[in-house]
This record gives structure tokens, C-alpha cells and sequence, in this order.
């Protein structure tokens, strides 16, 4: 027969097991959770294009334009659980005239992101990710977001845009893991003047364009951070003549 000394020993022996075996379990159910989180997030990765920074996004963008590189769209569950979207982005109204009937017909449209680019950033994962951005519009927003390794959001913004206007763009380029600069094109109004509905160029010589350059780096929390914005610089064409890369005209990008 046990004697209750030994009972209470062979208690704690069974109660400490119990402990150590649910410690063991909780530890392997973290262990498959980040597993999962990983495999889960590589899978979305696979629908980006993979580059390695430096780059110049007017480069990559020639590459969409020829054919060598295919967009594809990102559905909704992974917009919502990775790019913190949510419905009436993914969503919008397309509005239509129905001329048989004279009337307005709204319709609901999806809205989905595209994927393009994806490149390591030592600590972190970083995307390009591109969108339009309203109703009957080719108006595109191109967002940066950046990641931890496991999937985790930290940051997004808008680093590339081109509105339905042709006075107005707006380009990146990435010049390490750390730092990157985005270059805002203008037209160059002091250059010009209305003459009733139409505006007409003072000087035919130029400059048309003004660009601005904004530096920003990600700091060690991933986070995004503009560090300073340079003086406005001044280009000879047209906004429309630096929405892709040229080698041959002014545009300050091409050095990068």
C-alpha cells in the first residue's frame, strides 16, 4: 500500500508532467502558428516579380510596357489580411448613362490590386503593389509596403501616381536597402498663361516641368520616414515626356 507521503509525492510527480507536457504542446502550437504565418506569406510573395534594390521604377515600368514582365491581380482575401483593405476599395461604383432609357445606372465593380515588385530589405520584406483609384478613372495610385519576415504589416505609402490630367506624375527609385527618393513631375504654370479656356506656353523653349525630390529611408523598425525635401528643379519637355524612362531627354532620374 502507497503511504500518503508517497501519494502526495507521486501527485506532484504526475502534475509537474502535466505542466511540462502543456508547455511542450503550447510551444509547438507557436512554433506550426509561425510556420503557417511564413508558408502563408511566401505564398502571396510568389505572385510578385522578384528585384533586387537599386532599381528605377520607370525602368521596371518599361519592362510591364513590352510585354517582359505580367501583372496579376491580388485577391481579396490576401488585399484585406496583408494590404489592410478594405471593401469599398476592393469595390467601387462604376457609373454608366443608359441613353435608351435616359438614365444613370451604378453598378458594383471589383477594384483589385495588382502585384508587381518584390525585393529583401535586410530585417523586412518590400512590395510594389499598384491600383486605380476611383470611379470611370485610369487613374493609378503605386504603393510601397513594407513587412517583417513572418507577414507582419509595419508601413505603406504611395510612391507612384498617374492621374487621367497629363500635368501631374509621379516616380521612385529605390537606391539601397535603406533609402530611397520619390520624384514629383509638375507642369511648370509660372510658364504659362490662360488665354480664355486654354493655357499657352510664355516661353516655347521651356521649362514646362518642374520635378521635386523627397529622400526617405526605413529605419530598424521598418518604418517609413521622409529625412528631406530638396528644391524644386526645373526640366525642359512636357509632364508627359518623363512618364516613362528616356535615356535621351533631361529627366534626373535616368542617373539613377
Amino acid at each position: 500500500m502507497i503511504k500518503l507521503d508517497d501519494m502526495s509525492k507521486l501527485l506532484i510527480i504526475v502534475n509537474l508532467l502535466l505542466l511540462s507536457f502543456n508547455g511542450f504542446s503550447q510551444s509547438n502550437i507557436k512554433v506550426n502558428s509561425t510556420v503557417g504565418q511564413k508558408q502563408n506569406f511566401s505564398h502571396f510573395l510568389e505572385r510578385f516579380s522578384e528585384i533586387s534594390v537599386p532599381f528605377n521604377y520607370k525602368k521596371e515600368l518599361y519592362n510591364v510596357t513590352e510585354g517582359k514582365i505580367r501583372l496579376i491581380d491580388i485577391p481579396v482575401k490576401d488585399a484585406v489580411n496583408y494590404l489592410k483593405l478594405d471593401n469599398n476599395e476592393l469595390y467601387i461604383n462604376k457609373i454608366d448613362y443608359n441613353y435608351d432609357n435616359d438614365e444613370t445606372v451604378v453598378s458594383r465593380v471589383k477594384n483589385f490590386p495588382i502585384a508587381h515588385l518584390k525585393f529583401s530589405l535586410n530585417d523586412f520584406e518590400g512590395i510594389i503593389y499598384r491600383m486605380n483609384t476611383g470611379d470611370n478613372s485610369d487613374s493609378t495610385f503605386v504603393f510601397l509596403v513594407i513587412f517583417d519576415l513572418n507577414g507582419h504589416f509595419i508601413d505603406k505609402i504611395v510612391v507612384g501616381e498617374r492621374f487621367t490630367r497629363e500635368d501631374d506624375w509621379m516616380s521612385f527609385v529605390f537606391l539601397d536597402a535603406k533609402h530611397f527618393k520619390i520624384f514629383k513631375y509638375e507642369t511648370n504654370w509660372a510658364n504659362f498663361r490662360k488665354k480664355g479656356q486654354y493655357y499657352y506656353a510664355i516661353d516655347k523653349n521651356g521649362p514646362f516641368t518642374t520635378v521635386s525630390v523627397a529622400d526617405f529611408i526605413i529605419e530598424d523598425t521598418g518604418k517609413i520616414k521622409k529625412v528631406k525635401e530638396n528644391p524644386k528643379q526645373f526640366l525642359n519637355h512636357r509632364v508627359i515626356d518623363y512618364e516613362q524612362y528616356n535615356a535621351d531627354n533631361d529627366d534626373i532620374m535616368n542617373k539613377y
